[in-house]
């Protein structure tokens, strides 16, 4: 959980819950309930106003060594079809196309996986994937999210009511540690953009 006052590479944490700060690129994950106020939202009409000073935080999973976990838990839970079996043929054949096509074809498996095993199945379409700035080094992180903070309130109130099964059903999905819980993080391209270095 990021600590008001840690900094790094002489970018500073907010240290006052509702002020923003003019050093914004904190890199640590921040808690639901520790993150200042003046970071939860961007969407025109939200707390912070001016969607430029604040930076994108998306709040869901890190799912470590996403691609192989992807694949193996793929498996594990029966989501490969013909179609998918097919793409790997491609990437023995050296299609160089096939990798990437596949990675998306399990993601969306994936998603409509767990969408059948939750109840609310209309706002869960919206988890999604992120690239995220995780602390010092070039490394990205995947995190699956629910939401992020340029999400409107009407969206997060939807997805809210069933946060908790559906973090139950990702964490089992992409075999997570039962301790797992969903944290905000910044966002890897908006953070490299505001430090003018590059995403890669």
């Amino acid at each position: 959980m990021a600590v008001p006052g840690t900094s790094l590479k002489g970018h500073s944490f907010a240290t006052q819950p509702t002020e923003k700060s003019s050093q914004d690129t904190a890199v640590l994950p921040y808690r639901d309930s520790a993150l200042p106020e003046w970071l939860r939202w961007r969407a025109s009409g939200g707390l912070a106003g001016d969607d430029s000073d604040v930076p994108l935080l998306h709040y869901g999973f890190i799912v470590p060594n996403y691609i192989p976990v992807l694949k193996s838990q793929a498996e594990v839970l029966q989501l490969y079809t013909e179609l998918e079996r097919d793409m790997e043929a491609g990437i023995r054949n050296g299609d160089e196309d096939a990798g990437p096509m596949l990675t998306l074809s399990l993601w969306s498996n994936m998603v409509n996986y767990i969408e059948r095993r939750c109840r609310y199945r209309v706002h869960i379409s919206r988890a999604r994937l992120a690239a995220i700035h995780q602390g010092p080094g070039p490394e990205n992180a995947i995190v699956v999210y629910l939401y992020s903070n340029d999400s409107t309130s009407e969206e997060r109130m939807a997805i809210s009511q069933y946060a908790s099964q559906a973090g139950q059903v990702i964490k089992e999905a992409f075999a997570l540690s039962e301790d797992a819980e969903p944290m905000w993080y910044y966002d890897r391209e908006d953070w490299c953009r505001r430090l003018g270095s590059s995403v890669n």
